[in-house]
């Protein structure tokens, strides 16, 4: 046992979480006060009785419990921060503490809290016989300076851990823990929850349910689908998440990770997911090793042909075109690919060509005019007599299909030079007045 005393453990306590500096509370007191936002003991002691019993599906035995719990702590409801941890300076005179405890403080010269806190354990007891004893221990770890749990360099989870340990330690005094632990060495000694109950005389099922009690305290461990004495395995170690996802990126697969790193495929997969890791991310991540992969493949290429190819080189060479077809997917173009990679990005066409192209095309464009002008000049000959005519009748006299008359009609029409009359399969068309 630490002989120097601290007062910042009371007060990491205070400031920590209910379910950790309270770890046996029921799934009922616990919901009860998150739901009422008492989240750490700071808010839990600055509560009054009347206060939690107006919470919502908190009645007098869920107080119950968590008074006795605070009393493991030394702590009462209906304090403040301040009567908790005291002033260092504040004298002993002005302390709620023993009478006792007072008359030994007194007879070795102590008179405030400072003087006490940097004051031996085993001076501070001295001759004291075992009763007194006992009360002045309980009275310092009152005070909150009880001998330090931890080093004070060490981390607050540590401590944390430290605390609760010693919490389990004095509740191992309860009757009910240490039966308990009866009730479980019965059961490694026997073998069936027959024999134990019939040695205790209770029934097999409650002997189960203390079993499972005691399981769910970790006052032991207890599986009925094991035997008694069975040796659980260990705890497996963690997974690197970062490992993991540097192998996918360069894998691509995470049945293929779990086979390099000597893993089960639903163990990387659980790891993965429990971690935030969704199936989008892992296939933009599968994307983005593609995308490399593409872009390792086209400096290759590069190399091999000593100059950066066309996209027509590309497709001709040998598998070239998967290639390009892969960088059309992933980058649209291939001139993303060569800015991204820094390589200049070639002219345009050979503009003989172009201009060759264009020249076509006007030629083309004159022909299709010619071929457009001459078959109205036979649909306005049709149209001499002054008759109107239906559709079918028009392309049977000039010898066209119906859609080609049908779009030449549409033409004409929208210039004014021949009118629609009737609707439907009546329709007929005749020259405009004045034609």
């Amino acid at each position: 046992m630490n002989t120097t005393h601290t007062m910042t453990s009371t007060a990491a306590l205070l400031a920590a979480p209910i379910n950790e500096s309270l770890p046996y509370l029921s799934v009922r007191a616990n919901n009860c006060l998150r739901g009422s936002k008492v989240m750490t003991l700071i808010d839990l002691i600055g509560r009054t009785e009347e206060e939690l019993l107006d919470i919502p599906n908190f009645g007098r035995t869920t107080l119950a419990e968590i008074k006795k719990h605070l009393a493991m702590l030394g702590l009462h409801l209906g304090e403040t921060p301040t009567s908790v941890v005291p002033d260092a300076k504040c004298t002993l005179i002005d302390l709620q503490i023993p009478a006792a405890l007072k008359e030994r403080l007194r007879e070795i010269g102590i008179i405030t809290l400072d003087q006490l806190s940097n004051m031996p354990l085993k001076q501070i007891i001295g001759s004291s016989s075992k009763s007194l004893k006992s009360v002045i221990e309980e009275a310092l770890a009152r005070l909150a300076i009880e001998p330090s749990l931890i080093n004070p360099n060490q981390t607050r989870r540590v401590y944390l851990k430290a605390r609760i340990k010693k919490v389990k330690k004095l509740r191992l005094q309860d009757p009910k823990i240490q039966r308990l632990q009866m009730v479980h060495g019965l059961y490694i000694q026997e073998g069936t929850l027959e024999k134990v109950a019939t040695k205790l005389k209770m029934t097999r099922e409650r002997v189960r349910q203390l079993l499972t009690k005691g399981s769910q305290m970790d006052l032991f461990r207890y599986d009925p689908r094991h035997k008694p004495g069975y040796q659980y395995p260990r705890k497996k170690p963690p997974i690197d998440l970062d490992k993991m996802l540097n192998d996918y990126k360069r894998l691509g697969s995470v049945k293929k990770v779990a086979s390099e790193n000597g893993l089960s495929f639903t163990r990387v997969a659980q790891a993965l997911r429990q971690n935030g890791i969704t199936e989008e991310s892992l296939i933009s991540l599968r994307r983005e090793k593609q995308r490399n992969t593409c872009l390792v493949q086209y400096r290759e290429l590069i190399d091999n042909l000593g100059h950066d190819p066309t996209s027509t080189e590309l497709t001709q060479t040998r598998g070239g075109r998967a290639l390009y077809t892969r960088i059309r997917k992933y980058w649209k173009s291939l001139n993303s690919v060569r800015k991204m990679l820094n390589i200049p990005v070639p002219p345009p066409g050979n503009p003989k060509l172009r201009e060759m192209g264009r020249l076509f095309i006007e030629r083309r464009m004159s022909i299709l005019n010619a071929r457009r002008m001459d078959q109205q000049n036979m649909i306005r000959q049709v149209f001499k007599d002054g008759q109107p005519l239906k559709l079918r009748e028009i392309a049977a006299q000039c010898d066209l299909k119906l859609v080609r008359t049908g779009k030449l009609l549409s033409t004409m029409l929208r210039s004014g030079e021949i009118q629609r009359q009737g609707q439907g399969k009546y329709t007929q068309y005749v020259l405009a007045p004045g034609r």
